[in-house]
């Protein structure tokens, strides 16, 4: 209901007005101090009797409340007609935009780069990572293990608890599509939470989680894994109708990242999406059992690798 008051083209506090004279009148005590009392005590907030009564006079001029002896009432038919009427000018201008974005080619006529390739530091691919989601429809990643199967105190450490947690929202609204390949090596994510917690043990129960984790997200919606055993250093691709962004992290050191290049491109993306498409279909779909099979090897191999720190 959140969007309500503004599409009526109201304030919400007279929305709550509105909603204060509904459950007067359902109780046959619409008077303006009977409204007051319930207002107040619906939103938690105080209003005077001079403002009161100036909302109601308000709603009342646009046929939202209706007047009479017994006291007010909320006027539905109006709201509903308010409503529908609002609804088409919003289809109106989105028909508009539709039309519009057709016709900017030929309104501007200048040709824009056809690739534009730039670089960015870790902390701008933190904030570019959540804006180029937000635009997008497809999403392909490849890398090791996701961070959307990481744990909070992982996603925390690697500063992509919204980033993460804003893919998954988005997959299960059905506004993104996602596939990853993954090999699901466990050293990268291993390191940085040793690296900032100095605790090797810890480090190691963070990366269970992620196994742990991704069996969860199996059955999420608009989601699919596969895994891939060669290591593919980690690209993503952001799409939507008419964009492709590319992102190719640069590192530090294995597990540090260092900032990225971007490459803005249709044809390169084109390409790209093309090579990940051929992967993906030779790539084994993540399943429960591959998944605790994998974890099993990679975890022993871990327990190896930690007795050498």
């Amino acid at each position: 209901m959140e969007n309500i008051p503004a599409l009526l083209e109201i304030t919400d506090q007279q929305f709550d007005i509105l909603k204060a004279v509904d459950s007067a009148s359902a109780k046959k005590q619409s008077k303006p101090k009977d409204i007051q009392r319930i207002y107040e005590n619906l939103s938690g907030k105080l209003i005077q009797k001079p403002n009161l009564f100036a909302q109601l006079r308000e709603l009342q001029k646009q046929g939202f409340l209706v007047k009479s002896e017994t006291g007010y009432s909320v006027n539905k038919i109006k709201l509903k007609q308010s409503l529908q009427g609002k609804k088409q000018v919003l289809k109106t201008e989105a028909d508009s935009c539709d039309i519009l974005t057709r016709e900017i080619d030929s309104i501007f006529k200048a040709k824009p780069a056809e690739v534009r390739i730039y670089y960015v530091t870790r902390d701008e691919l933190l904030k570019l990572n959540i804006t180029k989601v937000k635009e997008s429809k497809r999403y392909f990643r490849t890398g090791h293990i996701p961070d959307i199967a990481y744990s909070p105190l992982s996603q925390q450490i690697n500063g992509l608890k919204e980033y993460a947690t804003l893919k998954i929202n988005l997959c299960k609204q059905g506004k993104l599509k996602i596939k990853y390949i993954k090999s699901l090596d466990p050293e990268r994510i291993f390191f940085r939470v040793l690296e900032k917690l100095g605790d090797k043990n810890l480090a190691y129960r963070e990366v269970k989680l992620c196994y742990e984790n991704l069996i969860k997200l199996l059955k999420m919606p608009n989601l699919e894994m596969r895994y891939l055993p060669a290591s593919i250093e980690s690209f993503r691709i952001f799409e939507d109708d008419l964009t492709t962004t590319l992102v190719f992290p640069l590192r530090a050191l294995p597990h540090q990242i260092s900032g990225a290049i971007i490459i803005e491109s249709k044809n390169i993306g084109e390409a790209y999406k093309q090579m990940f498409n051929t992967l993906f279909e030779n790539a084994t779909p993540l399943t429960k059992e591959l998944i605790r099979r994998i974890a099993k090897q990679k975890l022993e191999k871990l327990r190896e690798l930690m007795k050498t720190l």
